[in-house]
C-alpha cells in the first residue's frame, strides 16, 4: 500500500568553537528548497520541527538526495561549511532520524588562529495522513444528504491520484474527486437509490456487482457473465512490463471500500499499454473520455448524466442543487420526484 511520507528538519546545534552568531541553513531536496537565517550561539540548538520536503505514493525505499550548507554571515567574510547525502527511507522503519555534520572553518580569517564549528543537522521521515480536496457540496431539497460520504471520495480519489502521479508514465492530470461524485450519484444517488437487482448501499459505486466486469478483473478471477466465461485477466504497465492487475481484497462492502475500489477501476480504464519492442510504455485516455466505460454500456445516458452533474457542481459551475429520489432500476434511471435526472438522460436544473 503507497505511503505519504514527510521529511522534517527537526533541530540544529551549534558545537566545536565559535565562528560567529549570524547562521544560514539551507537544506536542498528534490525541486524543494529550504532555507533559515537566525542568531544562534555556540553550544545552542536551535529547534525547527518544520517540514522541508513530502513525497506521496511511495510504495518502496525512498532514496532522497541531500545537499546541506551551514553559511555564518559575516560583513566582509562568510564561512561556508556543505555537504551532499543520499538517505534510504526505509517504509518499514517508520519514523526515523538522520544526523548530519557539518564543520565550518573560518576560512577568511585574518589571523593565524581560525576557528572551526561543528554544525550537527537532524531530519526525520514520518508516515502522514495527507488532507486531500473534497468534492463539491450538493443540496437536496428533500433533505438527504447528499454529502455524507464526501470524505470517503477524496480519501479514495488522493490515494489513487498519489499513486499513479507518482510513478512514470503518470496521466496528464489527477482525478477530480467532483467527478467521481457525479458518478456515485448517477451509479447510486448516493447509496439512497431503489434498485431491484442490485442493491444501491452499501456499494454505492457499484464496483461489486457481479453483473459487471469490474469486481471480476480488480480480483482476477473467473467471470461468469454472458460472453465473457473466463479469467478476467487484464494488465497494466509497470516499469516499463506488463503487470496483472490483481486485488484479491477488493470489494463493494462498505462505501468506503466501494469508492476506494471503483476509483481504482477507473484508473485502470483509463489506461492504454502501448509496446515499445521488448517493453511497454503507458499512455491515458482524458477522464473525460474514459468514464463513460466505467457503466459498462448499460445506460445509453450515462456521459450526459454524470457529466451534466459534473458541471454544475465543478468548482466553476453557478448550482448546488441535486435532484430528489431517484430509482435505478436495469441501468435506467427515472425521477420519482423533480429533480435533476429524467427518464432518458434528459435534464433539468431546477431548485
Amino acid at each position: 500500500m503507497a505511503k505519504a511520507i514527510s521529511l522534517k528538519i527537526l533541530k540544529l546545534q551549534y558545537g566545536g568553537e565559535s565562528i560567529g552568531n549570524d547562521i544560514l541553513l539551507e537544506v536542498e531536496t528534490v525541486g524543494k528548497n529550504f532555507s533559515s537565517y537566525q542568531t544562534i550561539k555556540r553550544g545552542s540548538t536551535f529547534e525547527y520541527n518544520q517540514q522541508i520536503q513530502e513525497f506521496r505514493g511511495v510504495n518502496d525505499t525512498l532514496e532522497v538526495h541531500l545537499n546541506i550548507k551551514v553559511t555564518e554571515k559575516d560583513f566582509l567574510f562568510s564561512d561556508i561549511g556543505e555537504i551532499s547525502e543520499t538517505i534510504s527511507i526505509d517504509l518499514n522503519s517508520l519514523p526515523k532520524t538522520f544526523d548530519f555534520q557539518i564543520t565550518v572553518q573560518e576560512k577568511n580569517k585574518l589571523t593565524f588562529g581560525k576557528s572551526t564549528a561543528v554544525f550537527s543537522i537532524t531530519l526525520e521521515a514520518r508516515e502522514f495522513n495527507p488532507v486531500y480536496p473534497r468534492p463539491q457540496v450538493y443540496i437536496s431539497p428533500s433533505k438527504k444528504d447528499y454529502n455524507r460520504f464526501d470524505n470517503e471520495i477524496a480519501q479514495a480519489v488522493g490515494y489513487w491520484n498519489d499513486e499513479f502521479m507518482n510513478q512514470e508514465y503518470p496521466p496528464n492530470s489527477p482525478l477530480d474527486p467532483n467527478l467521481v461524485k457525479a458518478m456515485v450519484y448517477v451509479e447510486s444517488v448516493i447509496g439512497y437509490g431503489k434498485q431491484r437487482r442490485y442493491p444501491s448501499y452499501p456499494d454505492i459505486m457499484q464496483v461489486a456487482d457481479p453483473n459487471n466486469d469490474a469486481i471480476y478483473a480488480l480480483k482476477n478471477i473467473f467471470n461468469p457473465n454472458p460472453g465473457k466465461k473466463k479469467m478476467g485477466t487484464e494488465y497494466e504497465v509497470f516499469n516499463q512490463q506488463l503487470r496483472i492487475l490483481e486485488y484479491k481484497d477488493a470489494n463493494g462492502n462498505s462505501p468506503e471500500q466501494s469508492i476506494r475500489w471503483g476509483v481504482r477501476y477507473l484508473y485502470h480504464l483509463a489506461q492504454k499499454n502501448i509496446p515499445e519492442g521488448n517493453l511497454w510504455k503507458r499512455e491515458w485516455w482524458t477522464w473525460e473520455e474514459i468514464f463513460p466505460s466505467y457503466n459498462g454500456g448499460g445506460d445509453k445516458g450515462y456521459r450526459k448524466k454524470v457529466w451534466d452533474i459534473y458541471v454544475i457542481h465543478h468548482p466553476d459551475g453557478d448550482n448546488n442543487v441535486i435532484a430528489n429520489d431517484i430509482d435505478l432500476n436495469n441501468g435506467a434511471q427515472t425521477v420519482e420526484t423533480d429533480g435533476i435526472i429524467t427518464d432518458g438522460g434528459d435534464t433539468n436544473y431546477s431548485d
